[in-house]
C-alpha cells in the first residue's frame, strides 16, 4: 500500500515522503497512529497542494528527490538528478577499478 508519511518514522522515512509499505503495517500501525495517510483518494493532490508544487521527481523506492512549481524548476530538478546519478556512477566506477 502506498502511504504519505505525516510524521517522521524511524527506519522508514521523513514526513511528506511517499512510501510503499505492507497493507498490514499501514492499516494496523501507521494510519491508526496518524503517522501516515493512504496515498489513494486524492491524497496525492493534497500532498502537492501542501508542498505548493506541480511536479515531483520520485525514485523507484518512493523517496521524493525533489519538487517543482514551474517548468523551469522541473528542468533544473531533472538536471540535478542527472548530475547526482552521474557522480554516483563515477564513484562506483572508481571503487570497482
Amino acid at each position: 500500500m502506498k502511504v504519505i508519511l505525516t510524521q517522521d518514522v524511524p527506519a522508514l522515512g521523513k514526513s511528506g515522503e511517499l512510501k510503499d509499505v505492507s497493507d498490514g503495517f499501514a492499516r494496523n500501525f501507521l494510519i491508526p497512529q496518524k503517522k501516515a495517510v493512504s496515498a489513494a483518494g486524492g491524497a496525492y493532490r493534497a500532498w502537492f497542494d501542501a508542498h505548493r508544487c506541480v511536479a515531483a521527481l520520485v525514485r523507484p523506492d518512493f523517496y521524493v528527490f525533489g519538487t517543482a512549481a514551474t517548468a523551469d524548476e522541473v528542468r533544473s530538478l531533472v538536471r540535478g538528478l542527472e548530475a547526482a546519478l552521474s557522480s554516483q556512477a563515477t564513484r562506483q566506477e572508481t571503487l570497482t577499478t
